[in-house]
């Protein structure tokens, strides 16, 4: 299985991007909708469905886990990204463009730092 983790992890964000999208990833899990922070939890839950782990790891990713300035196709695809997530926008009502423009200038900075990652988790049926 392969998730990622922390996809909202990008710095420097302002303080209310940062609030909007922490609220947005809570409201997620809260109304069992998708959980933004999977990746990490990926390897208990191929243990407690009985699983032998293999191995794990972070996946190098240069769209969703990286540092520096992104490269023009990854701004793209994120502003794709953001186009298509209508529960985020309707979340985050007036303010979503705010978010969204927030988001895209980040990737796009120098000194972009991210926590986000791609976890990997392989994993066979024991027995």
């Amino acid at each position: 299985m392969t998730e990622s983790d922390k996809l909202f992890g990008h710095h420097p964000l302002s303080n209310r991007t940062t609030e909007l999208l922490t609220l947005y990833v809570q409201d997620a899990v809260e109304h069992a909708r998708y959980d933004f922070q999977m990746g990490r939890k990926s390897v208990a839950i191929a243990e407690r469905a009985g699983l032998n782990i293999i191995h794990e790891f972070a996946v190098p990713d240069a769209e969703l886990s990286f540092t520096g300035r992104a490269a023009p196709g990854v701004r793209e695809a994120w502003a794709n990204r953001f186009d298509q997530m209508h529960l985020l926008q309707a979340f985050c009502g007036e303010e979503y463009h705010l978010v969204r423009d927030d988001f895209l200038s980040c990737l796009g900075r120098e000194d972009h730092d991210c926590s986000a990652s791609v976890q990997c988790c392989i994993a066979v049926k024991q027995g």
